[in-house]
């Protein structure tokens, strides 16, 4: 049987000793709602998906089922894909796994999409590449237009979020150290 979304959060909540009324509010959400997604009923937001993980102090793609992966090469299509509503954002692990010091994402953004509903911080150091169309990159304070061909390097602990008000989709590839997504 494939692991799901629903049996990896089921699974790291009784690893935590956690019920489902504790794992809520420490999430931020409802229990019918962890319940739900635990049976498979409910898909997460990207929002949700890392305070769960924070919850559970694991990275993002703990969650996410085909996780664990051999050392060595990661063909395009055996890439782990997430695409997540309502900000129809698409990510794909381009590393095999997250258990080294660094990880490497792709990121597709289609118009009018962010990378979460409120800017979010986690610990460490990014460094992202624009391989196409445009991204408005909010930083703590500070707002970056970034355009195909821009990079831009930061410290991931000031809360961040990217939206993309062009009328083309937005990629990026970004790497992340420590591996945290």
């Amino acid at each position: 049987m494939t692991d799901t979304i629903g049996s990896l959060v089921r699974s790291h909540r009784t690893q935590a000793g956690l019920t489902q009324t504790a794992l809520a509010a420490k999430a931020g959400v409802t229990k019918g709602f962890v319940s739900q997604l635990e049976r498979d009923e409910a898909t997460p937001s990207i929002d949700t998906l890392r305070r769960l993980a924070a919850a559970f102090a694991v990275p993002i793609f703990y969650l996410m089922p085909g996780l664990v992966r051999p050392n060595g090469v990661v063909h395009s299509n055996e890439r782990k894909i997430i695409r997540l509503s309502p900000n129809h954002v698409s990510y794909e692990l381009l590393t095999p796994d997250l258990k080294g010091q660094i990880e490497m994402i792709r990121m597709v953004l289609p118009p009018g999409g962010s990378s979460c509903t409120e800017p979010l911080g986690h610990p460490g150091e990014e460094v992202a590449v624009i391989l196409r169309g445009s991204v408005k990159m909010h930083i703590g304070p500070e707002t970056f237009e970034l355009t195909s061909g821009d990079s831009i390097r930061f410290d991931c602990t000031i809360p961040h979020r990217l939206v993309n008000e062009g009328a083309e989709e937005m990629e990026l590839i970004s790497a992340i150290t420590p591996p945290r997504f």
